[in-house]
C-alpha cells in the first residue's frame, strides 16, 4: 500500500475537478451545456486511448458485452453530465458543490423508493 500516492493523486482529482467546474462556471453564460459535454468527451477520448494503451488493453479494453447496455449507459452519463453543467450554470457553485456531496445520499433514496 501506498497511501501518500494515494493522497496525491485523489487531491489531484478534486483540484482538476474543482477546476472543470469553475470553467464550466465560467462559461455557462457563452457556451451550452450540450456543446461542453461534446468537448470535454472529446479531449478525454485521447486520454482513455492512451490509459488503454499503457496498461495494454487496448485490444481488449473497447469491447463490450452488451451493446445495449454500453448504449443505455453512455446515454444516462451523457444526460447526468449535461445536467450537471446545466446546474453548474444556473445555481451558485457552493449548492451545486453542496448538493454533490449530497449525491450518495440522495441515491439510497431513490434506489430504495424506485427499486
Amino acid at each position: 500500500m501506498q497511501p501518500v500516492r494515494g493522497i496525491l493523486l485523489k487531491l489531484c482529482s478534486v483540484l482538476l475537478f474543482i477546476s472543470m467546474s469553475a470553467l464550466i462556471k465560467a462559461t455557462a453564460s457563452h457556451v451550452p451545456p450540450g456543446e461542453a459535454v461534446f468537448f470535454r468527451s472529446f479531449f478525454a477520448i485521447p486520454v482513455i486511448f492512451v490509459w488503454l494503451w499503457l496498461r495494454r488493453d487496448l485490444a481488449t479494453g473497447l469491447k463490450v458485452a452488451s451493446r445495449m447496455g454500453h448504449f443505455w449507459r453512455g446515454f444516462v452519463g451523457t444526460a447526468a453530465m449535461g445536467l450537471m453543467f446545466a446546474g453548474l450554470g444556473l445555481l451558485p457553485l457552493p449548492e451545486v458543490t453542496a448538493i454533490g456531496y449530497a449525491a450518495p445520499l440522495l441515491t439510497v433514496i431513490f434506489a430504495a423508493m424506485f427499486l
